[in-house]
């Protein structure tokens, strides 16, 4: 009988053995653990219950549920279950299915795993542990479905309950976008934190974790701090991005929370930037006429990934009423990518330099304002001429007088000369030489004209030398031009002199008048004696160069004084400004004698003469010269 009753055991744990490993309630996470303890038969507890099938088996689970009650997160309890077969036949389990609201908060402990099905001989009882590990709050519950061959319990429904104790956090939202967000500006969000556990949540800290923690603050709400059960906290947090392109955090809480005391929320969003980009950055119009403008076209550009607003466009600065914004300016909107143009000009009104700045003020966080520095000279032209007018005074005609006239750019601004030419009353008496091409001048360069006058007639002329330009008050420019044409002339009296007969060793005196019967000034260079016999001849002085005006005249004295006897000739030559008559010559002779004389008698002879007594003898003395 013993061994008849061991041998049933045997195989009613084998059979539970099956039986559980094969379901091993894993539906709802009970583990594959299960531990089948034997029960005496007088130990089972009958539920009263009266099989009417006869002949059948007969599943009795022992307590049929059970609540673990309230408890710990992260701790456990385990209840043992008997499950026996009261019937007459053997009990196939076929499965056991966990099911329920909690099925992983519970599990079987057992050891052995076997496939069903699982039998159970009549009167055969197992122990079966069930542990209750609740890892998170509150009420939780799950259902064992035992589907066997029991002819009226198929299937037979064990309920579990228990609570778990404890805090637990929550955060709404679990994570968030702050979206595109210009740098440097910012953007908020309120997480709330909730315990919706039921014991208090302390919240050890609040921090920022991940890539890019620094783009993010914690505003308000974060520290340490405690939540009773049901309570919430807001914690606000910005974006702040410093650069452009994505950006993500972590929004760290630690808290006594058993399973979830780390709890990480993710941030993100992108730093996006609006990027006022303009060409050229600057504008130096040079120099502009004063009266005339110049323009310049500046592109502006949003070279970020946001929309520009450009509030307002204006000139500021030194001089900001010297320039103008001509079109582009005012209040726009420019998309990323996106350029406009604006046109801004420089219209001098006053001399000198000029300065202004042309002020965008914009959403850029970096360039505002954006300013553009133009600057320009506002200039004029102005002609000066030197000498303003010519005097060529007294020219021979046939001859010419030229003269150097200066043209310089006075101004500040290019000079530029069209023409210069001549008119007036004798423009044929005049020529221009040199410099007379059209031609420009920087400020004060200078450039000559050469003008010569060449009167063809004795008469005074005049003319006017006109420059016209683009001087804006002296257009054109007139410099007059004078002279008179004079000729010259020479007479000399005697034109000739024949000194006549003089004694050599002797001297004869003559003198000359020279005259100026002309009406332009006698110019003496040199007098001179030339000719053979020019030793005979002598001038009174050395005459150099000298001038004679109209109606002047000079006395100079020639004097013969030969040397030798016989027929002397020489030139008296004088060096002039008389075209014709250069050089005049005029014509000197004289007859230099000498005197021969002859004694007869040759030789006187007294003889002997007493003392005191005299002779006397004729002597004739004769001139046989020439």
């Amino acid at each position: 009988m013993l061994f008849r009753c061991t041998r049933m055991i045997g195989y009613a744990i084998l059979f539970m053995l099956i039986f559980f490993y094969k379901t091993g309630f894993a539906d709802f996470s009970l583990t594959p653990d299960i531990s089948f303890i034997p029960v005496p038969d007088d130990s089972v507890q009958w539920d009263g219950e009266v099989d009417v099938t006869q002949g059948a088996s007969d599943i009795n689970v022992s307590p049929s549920s059970y609540d673990y009650g309230s408890m710990p997160i992260g701790s456990s309890s385990t209840k043992m279950f008997l499950v026996s077969n009261r019937g007459s036949e053997t009990l196939v389990i076929y499965s056991a299915t966990g099911t329920g609201s909690d099925p992983d908060q519970f599990e079987v402990v057992s050891s052995s795993m076997l496939t069903p099905p699982y039998s159970l001989s009549p009167g055969v009882t197992i122990g079966v542990r069930i542990r209750f590990s609740p890892t998170s709050v509150g009420q939780k519950s799950a259902t064992v479905q035992i589907n066997s061959n029991d002819p009226d319990e198929n299937p037979l429904n064990v309920n579990l309950f228990g609570t778990g104790l404890g805090p637990d956090i929550t955060l709404t939202p679990p994570s968030y976008n702050f979206g595109h967000v210009i740098t440097g500006s910012s953007t908020s969000h309120i997480f709330v934190v909730s315990n919706v556990g039921n014991t208090d949540l302390s919240v050890t800290s609040v921090s920022l974790a991940g890539p890019d923690p620094g783009e993010f603050t914690i505003d308000s709400g974060g520290g340490s701090f405690t939540l009773s059960a049901g309570a919430t906290r807001n914690i606000t947090v910005s974006f702040r991005p410093s650069s452009l392109g994505p950006k993500g955090a972590l929004l760290h809480i630690a808290s006594n929370d058993p399973d979830n005391g780390s709890l990480d929320a993710a941030l993100s969003g992108t730093g996006i930037m609006p990027d006022i980009a303009i060409a050229p950055t600057s504008k130096d119009y040079g120099h502009v006429t004063r009266g005339k403008s110049s323009s310049q076209t500046f592109v502006l550009s949003n070279t970020g990934n946001a929309t520009l607003t450009a509030s307002s466009t204006r000139l500021v600065g030194s001089n900001p009423d010297q320039f103008s914004i001509d079109s582009g300016g005012g209040s726009f909107t420019l998309a990323a990518g996106s350029s406009r143009n604006l046109v801004a000009s420089f219209r001098p009104t006053a001399l000198g330099e000029q300065s202004a700045v042309l002020r965008i003020s914009s959403n850029d966080p970096d360039e505002d304002p954006l300013n553009i520095y133009l600057n320009g000279t506002g200039v004029e032209q102005d002609i000066a001429v030197s000498p303003d007018s010519v005097n060529y005074g007294d020219i021979l005609v046939g001859s010419s007088s030229t003269q150097n006239v200066a043209i310089r750019n006075a101004g500040t601004a290019t000079l530029f000369v069209n023409s210069v030419q001549l008119t007036g009353s004798h423009p044929d008496q005049f020529s221009l030489d040199d410099g007379s091409e059209n031609f420009s001048l920087t400020p004060n360069q200078t450039h000559n004209v050469v003008i010569s006058y060449r009167p063809t007639t004795e008469d005074s002329h005049a003319a006017i030398l006109q420059i016209t330009s683009n001087d804006p008050d002296e257009n054109p420019f007139d410099v007059p031009l004078n002279g008179t044409g004079v000729s010259t002339a020479i007479a000399v009296s005697p034109h000739e002199k024949n000194f006549g007969f003089v004694q050599v060793d002797s001297c004869s005196t003559q003198t000359f008048e020279i005259s100026n019967p002309g009406s332009a000034a006698l110019e003496i260079s040199k007098i001179e004696i030339i000719g053979e016999d020019l030793a005979h001849f002598n001038l009174d002085s050395v005459y150099t160069a000298f001038s004679m005006p109209p109606g002047a005249s000079k006395k100079i004295k020639i004097t013969f004084c030969p040397a030798l006897a016989g027929e002397k000739s020489a030139l008296l030559r004088i060096h002039n400004n008389v075209a014709d008559r250069n050089p005049l010559d005029v014509n000197l002779s004289g007859q230099a004698i000498e005197p021969v004389v002859s004694v007869s008698p040759k030789r006187l002879h007294f003889n002997q003469v007493p003392i005191d007594s005299s002779a006397r003898q004729d002597l004739s003395i004769t001139n046989t010269g020439s």
